[in-house]
This record gives structure tokens, sequence and C-alpha cells, in this order.
């Protein structure tokens, strides 16, 4: 069975509803448009390792989900073991993989729960799934080919792991009073900046999506990480500050760098002197 002929998109939008429901219609959107990809580079032979890249840009306009919703929605099936991302190349760049295997268990979770009703489904999807799929890994393992035995053991015993690593983050999670209290104490990174940053539309937007990526990063900003980082940007201005940002998300850096020096053209006074200069040419101030 292909996935892509469940969940694949052409020129319009075909999203599961099931998925939907469980993991919400972003998630569930982004996972058709990934999926379409992977089948689009795989018939021209261009997919490495299972690997296809695809730029934020590009699935900001194939989706028209923001950054920030984009970032939140891999995460969710990053968790869930429906697609793996990796980061590579200089410059670095994103690279998704579909988990053909995993999307067809999630998809049979699915249907076992599709009679579930609203409030039931609101207990963690990821730890359900997970407990779901410990359950039937033996029935599922036995509809694959029975060639290869010993290498099919050793990677259902590193998925077993995975999925107990993951039940033990999730008991290690804090309670609702815990987080709460937690809450209270920590100051938001937003709140470090004057009013009129914190009012600025593009600036909180950056912010946002840079703590979301030092999230994904696993790299939060700790209290002193943000008091240093909003001096550093304070002192470089608001202009300079939203476009050191800016390039942080794209190169995928948890640091933040003052942006380099703009470049200008030649002055008017090589013409007045009657020398002819290449419009692409360009002097550093």
């Amino acid at each position: 069975m292909n996935v892509f002929h469940l969940l694949g998109q052409g020129s319009s939008w075909v999203i599961s509803k099931l998925i939907a429901r469980m993991i919400g219609l972003h998630e569930a959107l982004l996972l058709s448009d990934l999926i379409t990809k992977s089948h689009y580079f795989d018939k021209r032979g261009e997919l490495n390792e299972d690997y296809f890249f695809n730029t934020m840009e590009n699935i900001s306009e194939d989706t028209t989900l923001s950054k920030h919703q984009i970032r939140k929605a891999i995460q969710t099936l990053i968790d869930l073991g429906l697609i793996k991302v990796k980061r590579e190349g200089m410059p670095a760049r994103i690279w998704y993989r579909i988990e053909n295997d995993t999307i067809i268990s999630f998809m049979e979770f699915c249907e076992n729960e599709a009679q579930t009703s609203r409030k039931e489904i609101e207990i963690p999807v990821v730890k359900k799934f997970n407990d779901w799929l410990l359950r039937n890994l033996t029935t599922y393992n036995n509809n694959k080919s029975n060639n290869n035995k010993s290498n099919n053991n050793k990677d259902n015993n590193n998925k077993i792991k995975k999925i107990k690593n993951k039940k033990k983050l999730v008991r290690n999670k804090p309670t609702k009073n815990q987080s709460t209290q937690q809450a209270t104490k920590e100051k938001d990174f937003i709140d470090y900046f004057p009013k009129d940053w914190k009012n600025n539309t593009t600036f909180k937007e950056l912010i946002e999506d840079y703590i979301e990526l030092r999230k994904e990063k696993r790299n939060k900003l700790s209290q002193i990480s943000k008091k240093r980082l909003s001096n550093k940007l304070k002192k470089w201005g608001l202009t300079k500050a939203c476009k050191a940002l800016e390039n942080t998300l794209e190169a995928g850096y948890t640091g933040v760098f003052e942006p380099k020096p703009k470049f200008n053209k030649p002055s008017n006074t090589y013409q007045e002197e009657g020398i002819e200069y290449d419009e692409n040419y360009i002097i550093m101030e």
C-alpha cells in the first residue's frame, strides 16, 4: 500500500478527515503536502535516501500556513513518527522523509479511534498512539516481507526503545500546578523589550517563531539568556534586530548574529567625470 494513493494531492488539497480530527487540520494538510512532494521527487528519481529538500517558503505558499503554524505542525508529525527531518548542507537545508509504514499504522489507529468522543481524543495523541503501536507492533511487522528478518527484529527493538523513552518523557512532564507555578516565576522573552517593540507586529511574530525554533531544537532560553539577548537586540535597534532574527530563522540557527553591512551603488561622481560603470558593481560602506 502506498500512502500517496491515500493522502496525495495534485492541484487540489486531499486531507484525511480521520487524521485532521485526531491531530489537527494544519498537521493533516502539511502531511498531505509533504507526501505529494515525496511522490513527485520519487517519480523524478531525485530522492536522496528517501529524503527530499523543501523550503519553508515553498511549503507556506502551497499550504497557506504561516511559518509558525508549519513549525508547530512539523514537530507534531515528528513526535508521532510520521516524518523524519534532518538539516544538511552548506548553507544548511531542511530535508524531509515520509515514514510510509508508520503512517499506515497511524491510519489504522485513527480508524479504531473514529468512534471515540472528542473529549476522549484530547488525551495526548502521541502517548495514545505509542501505546497502541506497542500493542500491535508484532501484528504490524507480520505484514512486512519475510526477508531480512534479523534487520526487522533490530528495527522492532529500536522502535520499542524509542516508544518507551517517549513514554518516560511523558511521565516526567510537570503537572499542571507545577507548570503554572513555573510560568508565574518566568518572564516572557517579549517582556524584556520596550512597549513600541512589543506593539510591532513583525517583531512580535519573529520573536514567537524564534522561541518555537529553540523549542524544536530542545534548547530553550533561560531567563539569563533572555536578558542578555534582549540587551543585544535593543543595542542594535528595532530594524537591525528584526533583520537578525529573520536571518537566524532562515538558517535555522539558535544564535542571533548582527546583520552584515548593506551595500550601495557608486555615487554619480563617476558619471560626471565621464566614467562608465556596471550597474551591478557595488561598493561597501
